[in-house]
């Protein structure tokens, strides 16, 4: 599961596995444990996945 998160957000911002390895260790951490969340990201558009992108990243979200 790891591999697709981390496919999914280089898709969505633009950057490098590598860069998104590097940048975004939470986010993918949290993803790949919380299914819920990276099928709400997987499915939605782009303002829904910035929001669950960035409240992981920046305010310690939980999906629900």
């Amino acid at each position: 599961m790891h591999t697709e998160v981390l496919s999914l957000l280089s898709h969505f911002l633009g950057a490098l596995p590598a860069q998104v390895s590097a940048w975004d260790k939470k986010v993918i951490e949290h993803l790949s444990a919380d299914k819920k969340a990276l099928q709400a990201f997987r499915t939605g558009n782009d303002d829904t996945r910035w929001s669950i992108y960035a409240g992981i990243k920046y305010r310690g979200f939980v999906y629900h």
